[in-house]
């Protein structure tokens, strides 16, 4: 399963594995590894994390959405690329949420 989204990961920067694993440090052998199954140990997760913005939960195929984290600069960068509706709106929706998960952790008590 890492393989997969690894790959995926690496084709939408159009990069191939061997040249991201170069970049971050890792042997040429990492790649084939981890094509065999090898799942990468921690470090090497937060490497790639951080190198592609993604969780390390989704990585490992435990989250749905690959940005469950998003660094700071990250999330700066989407709401610039927003307009002045758009924003509005989010800030509704966001409300929204936490109104209704105010709500379920009320009913669940």
């Amino acid at each position: 399963m890492f393989w997969e989204f690894f790959c995926d990961l690496c084709t939408s920067i159009g990069k191939k594995p061997n040249t991201v694993c170069r970049e971050l440090g890792f042997s040429n052998a990492t790649a084939t590894h981890w094509k065999n199954g090898t799942t990468p140990n921690g470090e090497a997760l937060i490497k790639l994390s951080k190198y592609f913005g993604v969780s390390t939960d989704w990585l490992l195929g435990l989250a749905e959405f690959p940005s469950a984290y998003l660094p700071e600069d990250k999330w700066r960068q989407v709401l610039n690329q927003l307009s002045a509706e758009s924003l509005a709106e989010l800030e509704k929706y966001l409300d929204f949420l936490l109104w209704k998960q105010s709500q379920e952790a009320s009913a669940s008590e």
